[in-house]
């Protein structure tokens, strides 16, 4: 999937809209939306009525929701 470019302060900022957002994160459009306004989804701004995500944004938030088994070790990041 490929984000699109915008120039913010003079640096690349790669975007998504919520379709993108969608297909990037594996969560339906209409979960997005809801976790927009209820809180708790990535951060997101509106730019010409229409809502965007960052990537780093999107990549910070899949990070947060990463949920360990019980039964198996978390990495330690450790060496093997």
């Amino acid at each position: 999937m490929e984000f699109m470019t915008l120039e913010l302060h003079g640096r690349p900022v790669e975007i998504a809209n919520t379709p993108m957002a969608s297909k990037y994160t594996l969560h339906a459009k209409s979960t997005l939306n809801t976790l927009r306004s209820r809180g708790g989804g990535p951060e997101w701004f509106r730019l010409a009525n229409k809502c965007y995500y960052t990537r780093q944004a999107l990549d910070s938030w899949l990070s947060s929701q990463i949920q360990y088994s019980q039964s198996a070790a978390a990495p330690t990041g450790g060496d093997a």
